[in-house]
């Protein structure tokens, strides 16, 4: 497919236009602070912010060792890590080198949304150029259009899964093979930076590369190409896998989480908005609780109208084009029906519950918001028709077309983003009273909790569940950011052995140097505790008791 716009110009200017065009979308959602992990966002976190700041903490205290991205000293003895925290690991590495160099410990997390930002917008803009754009204000409303996407807007907090420009530089890889181009190296270092981001993304671009696999097969690629670009891949994948931690024979259960068939996709969040965007939005989230918003998708009016115009000016090529790329459809289809899990819902109506054997929902808890699978989709809908009506509409019409969907998409997802600007701006409440919390801490080397995080921690019933959340991952925060070992993280993951936390808080021996915290739960039902807890040892908190053999003021 090609088409001349209405300002012939070279692939470079249009990247760079795409990249600054994303740069001006992130900086005009989130408080500059934000982007310098500075002011009350980063002094009083959420908790899912606390488990990819105490994971970075963690790793610049801790000596270099293979695997890679281990943390001992995170929710000891089991311990914990980088990568199985969604702290970035490829950001927490280079702030790591940067650290041990320099002795300048940045947090990579704010650096990373705003690259993130132009490798978006720069990759949109050469998929456009790849598929004969040649049109400066068509590249800039292509860019807008997907910066004001739900999908780039609802998780602000979540920087690992920002990084949406992985999936569209798979489908640039995508459409070069369709033409009969393929890199290995460049197929090789996408994979591989994939897999140094999250697994999600990972998962979502192999799939995307196996497509591209199989077009550029079909296009007549040389066959030793593809094997050649196939073994390197998969060898540095192994590579990673293992060094990094991925994969570790000590604990294989920790690769698993409950959670899939709840963090899943609802069909129809692609035309139904999220909640407080449209009076109607939301209706999508009744059938299955609090967890589709993993996988919201809606469109945006702007990309929906196109996506109509789409279907009605190219309905005589739709099947021919889906023959074509058989093999791209089939994928996103899959990865679709992955997002929507064995839960299946629409709307308010919950269709079916299919039956999974416990070895399937193991398997399938590795990657347990499966929702997240919708994205693909999402990117294929919101830029190829778009681009399909290049070359059967008028040049003027077509690209007046894309620049009135822009506005009305970004008009539209206004109020997310100043959801999101608000959120960069705002702090969590302390509900630990962390300056008396991190006096205690003064003068110990390590911190014991009982019960830990995962082993039940101050309590997870619906009255006290997100107070003891930020109670617990408060607790974390000052401990990480003194580089003090703790036996209870909140991850991502389970790696925490309760037996035998619960057999050491029956035989408890204070230690010197360790500060002890008990919930209230624990003091109850635990003999020695409560005796410990009755001594000059031990100060009581309205959220439980904290103890240690020096005296805590």
């Amino acid at each position: 497919m090609t088409a001349s716009g209405l300002q012939p110009s070279g692939r470079r200017t249009h990247v760079l236009l795409g990249a600054l065009v994303g740069l001006a979308f992130v900086f005009g959602t989130f408080d500059v602070h934000f982007f310098a992990g500075t002011g009350p966002r980063w002094e009083h976190p959420t908790p899912d912010m606390v488990a990819y700041l105490a994971s970075t903490f963690y790793y610049w205290n801790d000596a270099w060792r293979v695997p890679l991205f281990e943390l001992p000293a995170m929710g000891y003895p089991e311990g914990g890590s980088v990568v199985y925290n969604d702290a970035i690991p490829i950001g927490a590495l280079a702030s790591k080198i940067v650290a041990s160099l320099t002795g300048l410990r940045i947090a990579h997390f704010g650096p990373w949304v705003v690259l993130c930002a132009a490798l978006q917008g720069a990759f949109v803009a050469r998929l456009a150029y790849l598929l004969g754009n040649r049109s400066l204000p068509a590249t800039t409303a292509l860019v807008a259009i997907v910066m004001s996407l739900p999908i780039a807007l609802i998780r602000p907090e979540h920087f690992a899964l920002q990084s949406h420009f992985l999936l569209t530089w798979a489908l640039c890889v995508y459409v070069e093979a369709s033409d009969g181009q393929m890199r290995p190296w460049g197929v090789t270092t996408l994979a591989a930076l994939a897999l140094l981001v999250n697994p999600y993304f990972f998962v979502m671009v192999m799939a995307i590369l196996v497509a591209a696999a199989g077009i550029a097969w079909s296009r007549g690629v040389s066959r030793s190409l593809l094997l050649r670009t196939t073994l390197q891949t998969g060898l540095v994948g192994l590579a990673i896998l293992f060094a990094s931690g991925y994969v570790t024979w000590r604990d294989s259960a920790r690769m698993a989480s409950p959670g899939f068939g709840t963090f899943a996709w609802n069909p129809a969040t692609l035309v139904l908005p999220p909640v407080g965007l449209w009076p109607w939005g939301g209706v999508a989230r009744h059938a299955a609780g609090g967890g589709p918003y993993e996988g919201e998708s809606y469109l945006g009016l702007g990309v929906l109208a196109l996506l109509v115009a789409a279907l009605w000016v190219r309905r005589y090529d739709v099947p021919g084009l889906l023959r074509r790329h058989a093999v791209l459809v089939v994928v996103v289809l899959m990865c679709a029906a992955f997002a929507a899990s064995n839960r299946l819902s629409f709307g308010p109506w919950h269709i079916v519950d299919l039956p999974m054997t416990g070895w399937m929902q193991r398997t399938a808890g590795i990657l347990r918001a499966s929702g997240r699978f919708v994205w693909p989709l999402v990117y294929v809908l919101a830029l190829f028709p778009a681009l399909l009506l290049m070359t059967r509409l008028p040049r003027r019409a077509w690209v007046a077309a894309l620049v009135a969907a822009a506005v009305v998409q970004t008009l539209e997802m206004w109020p997310m983003r100043r959801l999101a600007t608000a959120y960069s701006r705002s702090a969590e409440p302390d509900v630990l009273g962390q300056d008396q919390f991190a006096a205690w801490l003064d003068g110990h080397d390590r911190v014991w909790q009982y019960p830990s995080w995962f082993c039940g921690g101050f309590g997870r019933d619906e009255a006290v569940g997100h107070r003891a959340v930020r109670l617990e991952t408060q607790i974390q925060f000052l401990a990480a950011r003194r580089g003090l070992p703790i036996n209870s993280a909140y991850m991502a993951r389970r790696a925490k052995n309760c037996d035998r936390e619960a057999a050491e808080a029956r035989a408890l021996q204070m230690r010197d140097g360790t500060l002890y915290v008990f919930s209230a739960d624990a003091v109850a039902s635990v003999p020695r505790i409560g005796e410990y807890a009755a001594t000059p040892a031990c100060r009581r908190e309205p959220w439980g008791v904290v103890c240690s053999t020096s005296r805590l003021r």
